[in-house]
C-alpha cells in the first residue's frame, strides 16, 4: 500500500539560513503515514538521509509505502521529493505496536 500528502514549503519551515529545517523534512514523512497506524503504533525508530533541499513555495510528494504482512513492528518506507521529482530525503520509520491496540492489517 502507498500513501501520497501533498505539501508546500511554507515561510515557518526554513532555518535562520533560509533552508528548510531538518526537522520539517522528518514531519513531512509522518503527515504521510495513515492515521490508523499512527493511533495503533508509537514511533520506535526513524532513519533520514538527507539527499537534497527544499526552498520557500516548493511543492513537496511525501510518500509512505507500507509492507502487506502482519507484524508487532511494521517498517514503513518514506520518499520525500520536490514536484519536479528531486529526491530531498528517503526514510524508514519503525513502529512498534501500542499496549493493548490491534494491528493495522487485523
Amino acid at each position: 500500500m502507498e500513501y501520497r500528502k501533498h505539501l508546500r514549503v511554507r515561510r515557518s519551515d526554513l532555518d535562520i539560513n533560509r533552508h528548510v529545517n531538518n526537522r520539517v523534512t522528518a514531519e513531512w514523512a509522518l503527515e504521510a503515514v495513515p492515521e490508523k497506524i499512527s493511533k495503533t503504533y508509537e514511533l520506535a525508530e526513524l532513519e533520514i538521509a538527507f539527499k537534497g533541499q527544499a526552498f520557500y513555495g516548493d511543492s513537496i510528494l511525501s510518500q509512505c509505502r507500507i509492507p502487506d504482512e502482519k507484524e508487532q513492528y511494521t517498517v514503513l518506507q518514506h520518499i520525500i521529493k520536490s514536484d519536479k521529482g528531486r529526491l530531498i530525503a528517503p526514510l524508514r520509520t519503525i513502529w512498534r505496536m501500542k499496549e493493548g491496540k490491534q494491528g493495522f492489517f487485523a
